[in-house]
């Protein structure tokens, strides 16, 4: 880049075709076509050439007409170099394709650029437009065949805004599975027209799913296996005042701290939360009150 007026940085919005840099000095040769048009006197105003006997000698007229002629070839040639020179100023000029914030700016005015030495080159800048962003999912091999059709509603939450819930429209998915994950990607369209989201953040998404009429959501340290059978979940629960250990088989993680579970429990029973595979079964347990609000 040569001297001159700084073009569009980091954070600056652009328009479709607004100017993003240029190289100055390489303009110049727009106005190095030249363009002469030597007419002769002897061509009357309205361009031809006049035959009136005794004003001229054949020959001359002749060589008057070819010079004519030599001269429109010149203008014709001046042209196309014009448009030559217009057309390579195309190639030092780079505008925006669509209208966006500049995210990114790796040049400044005076900065040498062109292809690395062997490395790929950093592009000159990077423009985003973020009306609508495009939040991807991995959806797990067991929640495939239960996952949402095309066009549903989907709430997701971020870390950015918490206690806020956004949500986005589901649009597609791969109709494959990964091979290194075993999950399928989901991709959902995310409507941002007050550019509050930003690119690049991580959403946690929000959807019930159906489950089997015996699956239970529990705590995640509620559920342990024993030494004696570590392939075998179990929970506590508490009954009639008693430990009893419960065989339970783990689904898929619901949350960050509790899991889907299949077994023999019923709606409302209690279950030990910490240190479960400390409670013996059959030890008696007593469950503790919850404390009134303000004690």
């Amino acid at each position: 880049m040569g001297e001159g007026k700084e073009d569009g940085g980091a954070g600056d919005a652009q328009g479709f075709g607004g100017l993003l840099g240029c190289a100055p000095e390489q303009l110049a040769v727009l106005f190095a076509a030249p363009l002469h048009l030597g007419w002769r006197q002897l061509v009357d105003p309205d361009g031809s050439v006049s035959e009136e006997r005794g004003t001229i000698s054949p020959n001359d007229l002749e060589q008057a007409r070819a010079a004519m002629q030599a001269d429109q070839a010149n203008v014709q040639a001046a042209y196309s170099e014009l448009q030559a020179s217009r057309e390579l100023s195309n190639y030092l000029v780079v505008r925006a394709p669509f209208g966006g914030i500049i995210t990114a700016r790796n040049v400044s005015v005076g900065a040498l650029v062109g292809p690395g030495a062997g490395q790929p080159a950093a592009p000159l800048f990077s423009l985003e437009n973020s009306r609508t962003l495009r939040l991807e999912v991995a959806v797990p091999e067991a929640a495939v065949g239960q996952w949402l059709q095309p066009g549903a509603r989907v709430p997701f939450t971020v870390a950015a805004f918490p206690g806020q819930t956004f949500s986005g429209t589901f649009r597609r998915n791969a109709s494959r599975l990964s091979p290194e994950v075993r999950s399928e990607l989901v991709e959902m369209e995310v409507p941002n027209a007050d550019g509050r989201l930003k690119a690049g953040m991580y959403a946690q998404v929000l959807v019930a799913l159906p489950t089997a009429a015996d699956a239970r959501a529990v705590p995640i340290s509620a559920v342990f296996t024993a030494p004696d059978a570590p392939q075998q979940a179990r929970v506590v629960r508490v009954q009639q005042g008693r430990a009893q250990w419960v065989p339970v088989r783990k689904g898929q993680l619901l949350s960050r701290d509790s899991v889907l579970v299949f077994g023999a429990l019923q709606p409302g029973d209690e279950l030990v939360r910490e240190q479960a595979d400390q409670v013996p079964d059959g030890q008696p347990v007593t469950v503790a009150k919850p404390r009134p609000a303000g004690a």
